[in-house]
């Protein structure tokens, strides 16, 4: 039994032991390294935040050429068919009866800066006497306000002098009957200092009288010269008000001048008409006894009518649709990159030329989505090529936004934590989560306006443990 007790004990040891070599085997095996966070710097970048959108390219068109502010005679008229370049004259007007016109409004002109002038200086002179009135006013209040104080001062002195003079005597009577009633005195000497007090009252209650008097007079004269100065500003008031009055009436006639001297001007400048654009002249259809011809010298043309359209096509552009969504990011004038499946590794450079005010739904037969609308554009390009030809597909690459040295990071580097715009921030041996702000952003960059400085490093991914 020994036996078998011992050979138990020694099982028991040995794997006891055997499984504190495979624990201590399993503690010494090193761990599987995880997969480092892909890293990246935020830092100054230039980047574009561009609009994909697609089109078909068209002639450039024709440009017409309207007599917009100016009629009238013809005087010259380039030759039908002719090729002219951009800002050569096509037409011109008799101008003698908008001479007319322009002379008779400058001399109004004139008339109407006078007018203004003399009203300014009237106003001027009305105002500035009413402000000396206002100072000699302000002056007279002061020196009443001087004198009130003098006087007022006088007939306190007199009154303090009367009262001392009445206790004066009270005292020399009071004096005078302890006399009398010892035998040291007569009762006319009584009399007489008894005399003496009453004058000496009378005198006091005549300076009191005196003073309320003077405080009277002083008030009213205050008074006085205070309506004085608020009549004074009052006029100056209404003297700054008429000059206002006045000036404007004069302002606002001019102004009409002007614009009836600008609107001539136009009409005289309109009389010289020059083509927007390079091409073949057509011009406009007349009709006389002898049939229709082309306007020629001598015609008769009115304001607002077509006279001629410029063909110009060696030119091409695209018009496009904008969606809704985007038509805040886009304005004329913005730089466009174009490229056609006849040259798809070419960029021809181009330019947003107008934009649509009123978004449109486009008729299904045009590929139209049903509810969905759009603002039509038109691309000018830049260039003339001969692969640019009219109907082949256009896609453009509208540069709405240049970003320039401002701090960002690759758009895989920014993430939405419980309503949060998050970037994970490197720190040491571990990552922390940074609330950011966000501004502009493309397919690759995001620029960053708050919550980064250039040089910190932050994670590509999400770092193992963050939800």
């Amino acid at each position: 039994m020994r036996f078998i007790g011992s050979i138990l004990m020694l099982a028991v040891l040995a794997g006891l032991g055997l499984g504190a070599w495979r624990w201590s085997e399993h503690v010494r095996k090193p761990a599987q390294k995880a997969e480092p966070v892909p890293l990246a710097e935020a830092k100054p970048v230039d980047f574009e935040v561009t609009l994909l959108v697609t089109g078909a390219l068209e002639p450039a068109g024709v440009t017409p050429v309207v007599a917009v502010d100016a009629g009238g005679r013809v005087t010259y008229a380039v030759g039908d068919g002719s090729k002219v370049k951009q800002g050569e004259v096509i037409l011109k007007l008799d101008t003698q009866e908008i001479q007319e016109r322009l002379d008779s409004v400058q001399d109004q002109l004139q008339k109407g800066e006078e007018r203004l002038d003399q009203a300014r200086r009237d106003g001027e002179k009305r105002v500035e006497n009413a402000r000396t009135a206002v100072a000699m006013s302000q002056d007279k209040l002061e020196l009443t306000k001087a004198q009130n104080a003098a006087d007022l001062e006088k007939a306190q002195a007199e009154l303090d002098h009367a009262r001392g003079e009445q206790q004066y005597a009270e005292g020399e009577l009071a004096k005078m009957q302890r006399l009398f009633e010892q035998g040291l005195a007569t009762r006319e000497q009584l009399d007489r200092a008894d005399e003496t007090v009453r004058k000496q009252v009378f005198s006091a209650q005549k300076a009191e009288r005196s003073l309320a008097n003077s405080r009277r007079e002083a008030s009213e004269r205050e008074r006085s010269s205070q309506m004085d100065l608020d009549k004074a500003n009052l006029d100056l008031s209404d003297a700054e008000a008429a000059q206002k009055r006045s000036l404007d009436g004069a302002q606002h006639g001019l102004e009409g001048v002007r614009r009836q001297l600008e609107e001539v001007q136009r009409q005289m400048q309109g009389s010289t008409m020059h083509t927007g654009v390079g091409g073949v002249v057509l011009l406009g259809e007349r009709w006389d006894e002898n049939g229709q011809h082309p306007i020629r010298e001598g015609d008769e043309i009115w304001q607002g009518m077509q006279v001629a359209l410029v063909i110009d096509p060696a030119h091409v552009r695209v018009d496009c649709d904008i969606d809704e969504i985007d038509i805040r990011r886009i304005k004329s004038g913005q730089k466009v990159r174009l490229r056609v499946e006849t040259a798809p590794e070419h960029s021809f450079p181009g330019k947003l030329e107008s934009v649509d005010n009123i978004a449109v739904e486009a008729p299904y037969w045009h590929g139209g989505t049903p509810g969905k609308k759009t603002f039509s554009a038109l691309v000018a390009v830049d260039a003339s090529d001969k692969r640019l030809k009219p109907g082949i597909t256009a896609w453009l690459e509208i540069v709405a936004q240049s970003v320039k040295g401002k701090i960002a990071v690759p758009v895989e580097a920014v993430f939405n934590r419980d309503g949060k715009t998050v970037v994970y921030r490197k720190k040491g041996g571990r990552f922390e989560e940074v609330e950011v702000t966000l501004g502009p952003r493309n397919d690759l960059y995001c620029a960053v306006l708050k919550g980064l400085s250039a040089g910190e490093r932050v994670a590509r991914r999400r770092p193992r443990g963050a939800s």
